[in-house]
Formats: C-alpha cells, structure tokens, sequence
C-alpha cells in the first residue's frame, strides 16, 4: 500500500518549534501587551531615542496572533494614553488602530521574513504614528515639528529583532 492511498497527510514546516509565537497562550499575548503599555507610561517616553513599546507589541502580536489582537482593545490602549499624556483625546487611539490594521493586511507576507527584513519593511508603519500626530497638530493649530517622534520610530526598527526576540520566547513550566 502506497502512501498515497491513506491520504494526504499535512506535515509542519521544519523551522516551527514550541519558541513559535504562533503557540502563544493568551496570557502570555495580553500580559506582554500589559507590560509595554506600562512601559510607555513611564517618563522615559518623551526621551527621544526610546521606542514605543506598545506600538512594537501590537505590531508582534498582529504579524503573529491577527486573531487576538481585537480593535476595541487597541482603540482602549489609545485611549489610556492620550489620558495619560494629555492628548487629543483619540490621537494615540487611531494611531494605534492605523498601525494594526496596516500591519495586519501585511501580516502573511512578514511571518516568512526574518527579522531584519521584517524591521526594514515595517519601518513606514512605525513613522505612520509621528506622521499622524504631526498632521493632527497641524490641524489643530499648534504645529510643531518635534524630530523626536521620527528617532522613535527609527528606534523601534532598529530595536524589532531584539523585541521580538523576546516576545517570542515564552516562560514555560517544567510541565509544558
């Protein structure tokens, strides 16, 4: 009997392991979205070289976990921060939703990159958040050019294969 005629049997790609982001656990997902969202609370964030942890995050889960990153909860996060910082309110909200929708029309074509490939080519969404809020200031009639926001998102491309690194890596138990 041929192996055919039991049927066509689907086999794994050989670089998928249990490290995949892909067999991330909910808690895993929604506690490191929890974690960088703290981070970006902290007064570092209007340091001009540190990245925006979030937007890294949910960039990560969406390439990864489309299916569990919901648009109520990104708008939610947004909407925490522009309490926090002050703005707008729902400036950071639809930068933030402008993000994962582009990252998720891309997200098949960014599982089959490398990382460094995957920083290259997602580097225009991370400047989507500096160039809206350089709009929306414009548009409220307080422009102001801050240089910073753009060196943020440099920041967060240079710094996505080692976020992602870390992301990827989950703390299992010995009983996993």
């Amino acid at each position: 009997m041929s192996d055919y005629s039991e049927g066509y049997r689907q086999q794994a790609r050989p670089d998928k392991t249990i490290w995949d982001p892909i067999f991330a656990g909910p808690y895993w997902i929604y506690g490191s979205m929890a974690i960088s969202w703290t981070l970006d609370l902290f007064s570092w964030r209007d340091w001009p070289f540190m990245p925006n942890f979030l937007s890294m995050t949910l960039v990560f889960w969406t390439i990864y976990q489309p299916d569990r990153i919901y648009y109520w909860l990104v708008f939610l996060l947004g909407l925490t921060i522009d309490t926090d910082r002050g703005a707008v309110f729902g400036q950071n909200a639809l930068a933030l939703l402008v993000i994962v929708f582009l990252t998720e029309l891309m997200s098949q074509r960014l599982q089959w990159l490398q990382k460094v490939g995957q920083a290259i080519t997602i580097l225009p969404i991370f400047l989507i958040t500096p160039t809206l809020m350089a709009f929306e200031s414009f548009c409220f009639g307080s422009f102001q050019l801050d240089w910073g926001w753009f060196t943020k998102a440099l920041m967060c491309t240079v710094l996505w294969p080692a976020w992602s690194f870390v992301l990827s890596r989950r703390f299992l138990s010995a009983n996993s």
